[in-house]
């Protein structure tokens, strides 16, 4: 039975460098669910906004399932910036399938991540909406970790990695 530690926030918070930092320290390998997707598909990302989450899942779940890790770190979102702005929240039951070990949810200032949403991507998405997104993300991170009996360890985007390092290690 494969142990992911899936690590949530909304584009720009931080996951993929904090991932970075914790596969270094833990020995972890890390994976992002973007990436499985388009490894697993004719996906093609032109920004952050989606068209369609279910066929994207049903991708996701298959990639994990060919991965030969078997404790691993993994970068993802609890919720989504559809084409109109609207915020899509990923169905429960793939993080059923997913069947987290544990949650990592990384939150960060939306001005910092405004800010490197247009370094990174060369655009960025109105502060408002990334206020809202943050927010359910982050309720939807709570939620599942209690729906799914998962401990969950909120990081703020900067902060020293050692206290969460160590809760890693920790069964």
């Amino acid at each position: 039975m494969k142990k992911i530690i899936f690590v949530s926030g909304i584009h720009g918070a931080g996951k993929g460098t904090l991932c970075t930092q914790l596969s270094s320290v833990t020995g972890l390998s890390k994976y992002s669910c973007s990436q499985i997707i388009k490894d697993n598909s004719n996906y093609k990302e032109n920004n952050k906004l989606v068209s369609s989450a279910e066929v994207n899942q049903t991708t996701l779940l298959h990639g994990i399932s060919t991965l030969k890790d078997t404790n691993f770190l993994l970068d993802g979102h609890f919720c989504l910036l559809a084409k109109d702005h609207s915020i899509i929240e990923i169905d429960d039951t793939i993080f059923t399938k997913i069947n987290p070990y544990k949650i990592i949810h990384v939150t960060c200032n939306e001005n910092i991540i405004e800010e490197r949403l247009k370094n990174r991507d060369g655009y960025s998405i109105d502060i408002n909406i990334l206020k809202e997104m943050q927010h359910k993300e982050t309720a939807k991170a709570k939620e599942l970790a209690l729906k799914l009996s998962v401990p969950i360890y909120e990081h703020k985007s900067g902060e020293s990695i050692s206290r969460l390092s160590d809760w890693l290690k920790r069964s």
